[in-house]
């Protein structure tokens, strides 16, 4: 497998962009970049992500070629984990319809480095009078659900 084009961290702050996104249901948005000194982890693999389930980021050229992987747990997630009083019940997750929020994600700043493209497998959705979409939609592959130009100071 192909590796990074990200030089490798050897214990020392290299320089990184911490991306802050927000969300509003299924509307993303790239709220701010900002330059950091900081040890961030290597990249995970950049090649054969194509049939992957679950959350990642890539930093992608100006061919739109990856040149940074992140796999994370999907910060927009459309459930929550919900509780019983009764000891026979197991934990459940609820969707919850119109969620918003906020999260950041730290990448390098690779001289290479054009735009941010967020991929997700798809989120169960609420139907009308509860309950939710084909619970399995998680165990399908990631398509692209962003992509934002990166800045360059």
């Amino acid at each position: 497998m192909p590796e990074s084009s990200v030089p490798p961290v050897e214990g020392k702050p290299t320089k990184a962009v911490r991306l802050v996104f927000s969300f509003d249901g299924d509307h993303l948005h790239l709220v701010s970049q900002q330059s950091v000194e900081m040890t961030l982890p290597p990249s995970d693999p950049i090649e054969g992500a194509e049939d992957y389930t679950g959350f990642w980021c890539e930093i992608r050229d100006v061919q739109d070629r990856p040149v940074f992987r992140r796999v994370m747990q999907n910060p927009i997630r459309q459930d929550v984990e919900v509780f019983s009083d009764d000891p026979k019940r197991s934990v459940a997750r609820q969707a919850t319809p119109g969620r918003k929020g906020v999260f950041m994600i730290l990448v390098p700043d690779a001289e290479e480095g054009h735009a941010v493209a967020l991929f997700s497998s798809p989120q169960p959705k609420s139907l009308p009078g509860g309950g939710t979409q084909v619970p399995d939609l998680a165990r399908q592959p990631a398509t692209e659900i962003a992509r934002f130009v990166l800045r360059k100071e």
